[in-house]
């Protein structure tokens, strides 16, 4: 049952500069939204129902003229269903419980461990009761460990540093990497200096401007690095405030070992290299990659009345970072996604389309999520 159209796009994008792509389908594979709450369910809530509103009435013309009289008996009550649903959710604080009971209960569920499985397992009987269709999809994820890990200052003065290893890096092969540092504030900087990148540590402090912008250095700073003879990659973290926390995230999996660091310590090493400090640092990484495991998807469905083999989909992953619980990323969008076909099947709205709600299982790499685009496609 082919879409008609398929595009995947992202919450992270501003959905306003974006209404003309996203009628009459609304297409996200990967839902992240990075706060819970009333506002962010009224917008997406909004959403949908906008969506199979303008649908409906570019439709409803030509099923009137193709039916029989007293055939189809068509009602649009668009507003009436949206002021239904967001009453609805007004009154309730059932994502908020399931939520709280799934961080709480299976703490981080990163991907590959058996906690994730046991929190998919809870998903999928909660979306029973609530009398929507569960179907599950296999999936092949990747199993990256972190393994013990940390990282020092050694010059000009001894310091602990605060690191995160990012997801695919490789380890240091039981070994300390110990060099001396180049900071570069952007590849452009990394280009300019590459005559003095070989043998060591490079360290990208990159002031944050967006996190579409600004996480490509995360991405792929590492074997940019690489391609100029650097033994590893330190990634100041992508986020606009810092308060000594380390951001992990994925990395292009290269050959040198990649950390996130503070913003706090990459602005240090900054304002020491511009003095003519020589700073150097030394890491150790036990992170390793395993074979991939089986998971899967599960994608919750409402059937649509009139239009079965047309779709609105929306998700999320289930997955999470190891060294948190994960209820923002990617918990609370999962959720928020989750909670609108909850609300819309309670509710009894008037649904002429198919509604999906995709439980992604991966966040690491997207092979789960492009598994999910392709049986869409098909």
């Amino acid at each position: 049952m082919p879409l008609k159209r398929f595009e995947c796009i992202s919450t992270c994008r501003p959905i306003a500069t974006r209404l003309n792509n996203l009628l009459p389908w609304f297409v996200c594979c990967r839902f992240c939204l990075i706060a819970m709450g009333t506002t962010r369910m009224m917008v997406l809530l909004g959403i949908l129902l906008l969506l199979w509103f303008q649908q409906w009435v570019q439709a409803s013309t030509s099923v009137i003229q193709m039916a029989t009289e007293g055939e189809i008996q068509l009602k649009i009550n668009a507003k009436g269903d949206a002021d239904t649903v967001i009453h609805a959710a007004f009154n309730t604080t059932i994502v908020y419980e399931r939520l709280a009971y799934m961080t709480d209960t299976f703490g981080p569920r990163f991907s590959g461990t058996p906690a994730l499985e046991s929190a998919l397992d809870w998903i999928k009987v909660q979306a029973q009761t609530d009398g929507l269709s569960v179907k599950e999809q296999p999936v092949m994820i990747p199993v990256w460990v972190r393994g013990r890990e940390y990282a020092n200052l050694i010059s000009p003065r001894r310091k602990s540093m605060h690191v995160l290893g990012l997801g695919g890096s490789v380890g240091t092969n039981g070994q300390i990497v110990q060099a001396k540092v180049l900071v570069v504030s952007s590849f452009d900087d990394l280009e300019r200096q590459k005559d003095n990148v070989k043998g060591k540590i490079v360290v990208y402090n990159v002031e944050f401007v967006s996190y579409s912008k600004t996480v490509v250095y995360r991405v792929n700073g590492a074997s940019k690095a690489q391609q100029y003879g650097a033994v590893a990659a330190l990634v100041r973290s992508i986020s606009p405030f810092g308060l000594q926390t380390p951001h992990t995230g994925s990395s292009e999996p290269t050959t040198i070992p990649a950390m996130a660091i503070t913003l706090e310590d990459a602005q240090m090493f900054a304002r020491m290299q511009a003095r003519g400090q020589e700073v150097e640092i030394e890491l150790y990484m036990e992170a390793h990659t395993l074979p991939d495991a089986q998971s899967r998807n599960l994608i919750l469905e409402i059937e649509g009345t009139h239009f079965p083999s047309e779709y609105v989909i929306v998700g999320g992953h289930t997955d999470s970072w190891d060294i948190a619980d994960g209820a923002m990323d990617d918990g609370g969008g999962a959720f928020v996604a989750w909670e609108a076909l909850r609300l819309i099947k309670s509710s009894g709205c008037f649904l002429p389309l198919f509604l999906l709600f995709v439980c992604g299982s991966l966040s690491l790499y997207i092979s789960s999520t492009s598994k999910f685009c392709l049986w869409c496609q098909r």
